[in-house]
């Protein structure tokens, strides 16, 4: 008979806990961009250096900041966790090419509409931005953004995801796409072929990534291995782990040691950087994912589980988001503070415009969430029905891990 509790802990908290390692990306991302638009007088080069380096108290605490909240660890988070998910869930399904299209149409209509909504919010902020003008203290790396006038044909270049000018954050959108268009051949090539050549695959994408745009699929392809090939094998990755006795609390530490370490080195894609996150990463869900023994199980109370359910449904939204509205807050300050305040007490002034910042990106994420997002992913669902959603992903995982393993012991 199973235990009450460990029942309660394979039908719920995988889902909430994946949706926390979403909600706390999705945040991640914010906070990194909202702590570098302002130059740090004296640590200009502060991206570039790791903390102890810094000239100045506020430099060393925003380095700092930057390396705990690093947006390369929840980028290679997110892709991690997506090719794992998306794996599981295909794989549950037959590899015909019914179920295949199935599965494209659904992607689509999870990703697209809510950029195109994103767009949409960022047309309405830049007509309210008015006149741009360069921000004396303000980094070099915000003032690229929207420095002219939009041409008309901006708009379906960005729409089309041939440029992501409009929304900078749009570029891991079109990486996902890319990845996803592959999923299907990776997921077949990993039942026919086993794990060596998927080993082999994730090697051989490693090595060619240094020679590959950062923002392109070349570049992130082996993280997305990772993830796909981690939840294609995760019977024989857990049974690996349970062969070396290797407990619970130490792989947690390893996965965040992993996780924050490199961004006390660097801040750049360094390959052997990324390679230790998406690691990292990977270990991270197999433990949350993993059967737990009855009477060792824990149940976060309702309330809290249904919150971090909900944060974890606006991540996407909130990603796609924030970016403008910090920016038009950056805007607005740089415009009415005087300029001497910006350059003596810049991290005083990101935090403020963050905290600010905040709470109109999650009501902009509510809004695109409930009146775009979901719908579009129900009409996904009832178009496609044949294949699970992604909020689904990981008890399709578990079914098809299961049924993996009741096809050994036959």
């Amino acid at each position: 008979m199973i235990d009450a509790a460990s029942e309660r802990w394979r039908s719920s908290s995988p889902d909430v806990n994946l949706a926390a390692l979403r909600a706390i990306a999705a945040l991640t991302v914010a906070v990194f961009h909202s702590l570098m638009w302002l130059r740090v007088v004296g640590d200009e080069r502060l991206l570039m250096l790791p903390p102890w380096q810094a000239s100045t108290v506020q430099g060393a605490v925003v380095r700092c900041l930057l390396a705990v909240f690093n947006g390369a660890m929840a980028v290679d988070l997110f892709f991690v966790l997506s090719g794992f998910l998306l794996s599981g869930a295909i794989s549950a399904r037959g590899m015909c090419a019914r179920s295949v299209v199935a599965f494209y149409v659904r992607r689509v209509l999870r990703l697209w509409p809510a950029y195109v909504a994103s767009l949409a919010l960022v047309a309405v902020g830049l007509g309210l931005r008015g006149d741009f003008r360069v921000w004396p203290q303000a980094a070099s790396w915000l003032v690229q953004f929207y420095r002219s006038d939009i041409a008309s044909v901006d708009w379906p270049a960005n729409l089309g995801l041939l440029s992501t000018a409009l929304n900078p954050v749009a570029w891991s959108l079109s990486v996902e796409i890319a990845m996803s268009a592959c999923l299907p051949l990776l997921v077949l090539t990993a039942r026919h072929l086993g794990g060596i050549v998927a080993l082999g695959q994730i090697v051989a994408a490693f090595i060619v990534a240094p020679f590959c745009r950062y923002d392109g699929a070349g570049h992130f392809l082996y993280v997305f291995l990772l993830g796909v090939y981690g939840g294609v094998f995760r019977a024989e990755l857990d049974a690996v782990v349970r062969r070396w006795g290797i407990g619970r609390q130490p792989r947690v530490l390893v996965c965040i040691a992993a996780l924050c370490v490199p961004g006390f080195v660097t801040l750049e894609h360094h390959p052997l950087a990324d390679l230790s996150m998406a690691l990292g990463a990977l270990v991270l869900i197999l433990v949350i994912v993993e059967e737990r023994p009855a009477g060792a199980c824990w149940a976060m109370p309702p309330a809290w589980r249904a919150l971090v359910l909900h944060c974890g449904a606006l991540s996407y939204s909130f990603y796609l988001c924030h970016f403008i509205v910090m920016y038009l807050l950056a805007w607005t300050v740089s415009a009415h503070v005087p300029q001497a305040v910006l350059s003596e007490w810049p991290l005083p002034v990101m935090l403020g415009v963050l905290a600010v910042a905040l709470g109109p990106a999650t009501l902009l994420a509510l809004a695109v969430h409930r009146g775009i997002e979901r719908p579009f992913m129900r009409l996904g669902q009832r178009m496609a029905p044949g294949i699970d959603s992604d909020a689904r992903g990981v008890r399709v995982s578990d079914a098809a891990s299961a049924a993996q393993r009741a096809a050994r012991r036959r």
